[in-house]
């Protein structure tokens, strides 16, 4: 084997088993459409707010997703700096879309939605509050 495919194939492995489980696999098929806290996620998921804790901390351990704070909040997206962002995005694009699910949960008022209006600074948006990798 050549040095290219020796460093790559653990790099995708990584890649391979962290998707391997559903929660976390579902999890990044709905970051792949929007921002979403831990709450939120459990919602969707149907699982407890510490299950969900628990996955997002090995996706954000793995690089795969980020996350920024808001006050009490933590907000979770997709690492678009991932190193195989480009592979992880091609895997999610062969799964349904949860844009629709999203969509309806929204319209219908059943998205539970952490307040982020800054009081003081309320001109703030998501780019102007702090962000950890």
């Amino acid at each position: 084997m050549n040095k290219t495919v020796e460093h790559a194939i653990p790099m995708y492995a990584d890649l391979f088993k962290m998707i391997s489980d559903k929660n976390r696999l579902k999890i990044l098929l709905y970051l792949k459409e929007d921002e979403f806290c831990v709450c939120e996620l459990g919602s969707l998921l149907h699982i407890s707010q510490p299950a969900v804790s628990q996955n997002l901390k090995k996706l954000r351990e793995a690089s795969i997703i980020k996350s920024r704070k808001h006050d009490q909040w933590h907000f979770y997206s997709l690492n678009e700096e991932y190193k195989q962002i480009d592979m992880l995005q091609s895997v999610l694009e062969q799964l349904p879309s949860a844009a629709d699910e999203i969509k309806r949960m929204n319209e219908q008022g059943e998205r539970v939605l952490c307040t982020v209006i800054d009081v003081k600074n309320p001109e703030n948006t998501a780019s102007e509050i702090k962000t950890e990798n």
